[in-house]
C-alpha cells in the first residue's frame, strides 16, 4: 500500500486521483466497491488530509517509486553559477552559486554496458561506412550519389572512428579485441511521474547511433536510455 498507511487510504486516494471532478455513475459505482471491499477500514480515514496524503505520493513517487537506487539511480546535486540580471561580474567564477539538490542519474557506463549486452545488439552497426546510389546510367552526370541517411554514414562518424582505429590498443585487451564507437544522442523533455498527483522532473535521454533511426523510433525497441532526471527550479 505505499506510501499510504493501509489499503483504505491507498484505495481513496487512488480513486480521488484517477480522473476528473466529473464523476460517472461507473466512478461512484467503482467507489462503492471501494467501501464495501473487505480490506476498506472506515477508521483508517479519520482525521486524514487529503493535502498530505497526495504530497506523501509525489514524494514516494520522485524516490522510492520511479527512481529507486536498487535499480542503479543515484542522487546527487550540482551547483551552478547564475550571474543576476544588471549586474557586472568579472568572471564567472564570481557570479553566485546555486545548488540544485535532488537530481537523479545512472552512471553512463553502466547503461552502455547493459544496453550493448542487449539481445537486439545484432541490428547495430559497429563500423560506420559511406552510402551510394547507383544510377545505372553510365552517361548520367552523377552516376553515384552519396546518401547521408543515418549517424553511421555521416563524415563525422567517419573521421571519429579513424582517429579511434589509429589508437594503440590496450594491452590488457584480449587478443584480436577490436574497437568500435559509441554515438550517443541526447535528449530532454519535461515530463509528469505519475498519472496522478503533481510530482514532475526533467528527464534526459540517450540514444544510440549504432542502431538505424527507424529501428529507434519503434516504441518496442526500447531505444531511450533513461540516463538522468533533473527537478524543476522554481524562479
Amino acid at each position: 500500500y505505499e506510501p499510504f498507511p493501509n489499503a483504505s487510504l491507498f484505495m481513496l486516494m487512488e480513486w480521488v486521483n484517477s480522473s476528473s471532478n466529473l464523476r460517472s455513475s461507473k466512478q461512484i459505482e467503482a467507489l462503492l466497491q471501494i467501501l464495501i471491499h473487505s480490506d476498506f477500514d472506515i477508521q483508517h480515514l479519520i482525521g486524514i488530509n487529503i493535502a498530505c496524503e497526495s504530497s506523501r505520493l509525489d514524494e514516494f513517487r520522485k524516490t522510492n517509486g520511479a527512481l529507486r537506487s536498487t535499480d542503479g539511480w543515484i542522487e546527487t546535486s550540482v551547483h551552478l553559477h547564475v550571474p543576476k540580471e544588471g549586474i557586472h561580474h568579472t568572471s564567472e567564477d564570481q557570479a553566485p552559486m546555486f545548488e540544485v539538490h535532488n537530481i537523479h542519474y545512472c552512471p553512463l557506463l553502466d547503461i552502455i554496458t547493459a544496453a550493448f549486452q542487449g539481445s537486439d545488439v545484432d541490428r547495430y552497426h559497429w563500423a560506420p561506412h559511406r552510402q551510394f546510389w547507383h544510377s545505372g546510367d553510365s552517361e548520367a552526370e552523377y552516376e553515384d550519389t552519396r546518401i547521408y541517411s543515418e549517424l553511421f554514414n555521416s563524415n563525422a562518424m567517419l573521421e571519429e572512428d579513424t582517429k579511434i582505429q589509429a589508437v594503440d590498443p590496450n594491452p590488457d585487451d584480449p587478443e584480436g579485441s577490436e574497437a568500435a564507437m559509441v554515438p550517443i544522442m541526447l535528449w530532454s523533455d519535461s515530463t509528469h511521474l505519475a498519472s496522478f498527483g503533481s510530482a514532475s522532473l526533467w528527464p534526459i535521454y540517450a540514444y544510440f547511433g549504432n542502431p538505424s533511426k527507424y529501428i529507434c523510433g519503434w516504441p518496442s525497441a526500447h531505444a531511450a536510455h533513461h540516463l538522468a532526471y533533473m527537478p524543476p527550479v522554481s524562479a
